[in-house]
């Protein structure tokens, strides 16, 4: 997955809340058109280290990750919220599928 993907991604989400632990994130109806994010229904049920829980309420459009403070740090997750060049996105981005372990497609 290139840079450019991951932006155009991050694009259709926005950040409602973040405490260690928990990310909540509000979800652009927009995304539905996206043909890259149709990629990532094939991850629907997989389980993955250090993410505790997932939901998401399609009223209010906010998904909410819950994850393990000791395997994925704050800091990586807020560093991918707030990346905004291409490399820093990608960096991080490696740095936390590489902990949870998950291959973009």
């Amino acid at each position: 997955m290139t840079p450019r993907t991951l932006r155009k991604l991050r694009s259709y989400f926005s950040l409602v809340d973040h405490e260690p632990g928990r990310l909540r994130l509000r979800v652009s109806p927009r995304i539905l058109l996206c043909r890259e994010a149709l990629r990532f229904r094939r991850f629907k049920g997989h389980r993955f280290r250090g993410i505790l829980g997932r939901s998401f309420d399609p009223v209010s459009r906010i998904v909410t990750l819950e994850y393990d403070t000791d395997h994925l740090p704050p800091a990586l997750v807020d560093d991918l919220v707030e990346a905004r060049s291409d490399d820093e996105i990608a960096s991080v981005a490696d740095r936390v599928t590489s902990l949870i372990g998950i291959r973009l497609p």
